[in-house]
């Protein structure tokens, strides 16, 4: 009975866990002068043993400067194409070869953007890539973008 039950248990975790096919690395956290568009550069790599057609979708999780008088914007580049506000998924793929990874400057590769418009503010988005065929096979990661006017030091008097 033990023998069936350790069995049953590798089963059923080994069909829960499922590899995903892209792995997503770069920075979680971008600060600046929001008189500057903050730059974000992500390393997608295909850890699978085929070919796949990347798609990136952005999922905008906060953003203070949208009540600002010209609100803050996220924008991002994929597969090539760069995508302005309000578009959330590209149009284009990125084609990765098994154990390929792109990465800035490479023509395909993820870039994104925040544009505080010379105000203070704080955004945070998730970009997600999948495979096309596949959308179930995604890999999401979050960045904070962080733009501000000045940064105020604490000092002590000896």
């Amino acid at each position: 009975m033990n023998k069936y039950l350790t069995f049953f248990f590798v089963l059923a975790f080994g069909v829960s866990v499922s590899a995903q096919s892209l792995v997503v690395s770069g920075d979680t956290l971008i600060t600046g002068d929001p008189n500057v568009q903050l730059k974000s550069y992500l390393t997608i790599a295909n850890q699978s043993n085929k070919t796949i057609d990347v798609r990136c979708r952005i999922i905008p999780i906060s953003n203070t400067g949208t009540s600002n008088p010209t609100p803050a914007e996220f924008s991002f580049c994929w597969g090539g194409v760069c995508y302005g506000s309000g578009i959330d998924t590209s149009g284009q793929l990125a084609t990765l070869t098994s154990g390929q990874f792109v990465v800035y400057p490479d023509l395909p590769a993820h870039s994104g953007y925040y544009d505080a418009f010379g105000l203070s503010s704080t955004g945070k988005i998730e970009y997600c890539f999948y495979d096309d065929a596949n959308p179930t096979d995604e890999t999401c990661f979050t960045v904070t973008f962080i733009a501000v006017t000045g940064i105020e030091e604490n000092t002590t008097n000896k």
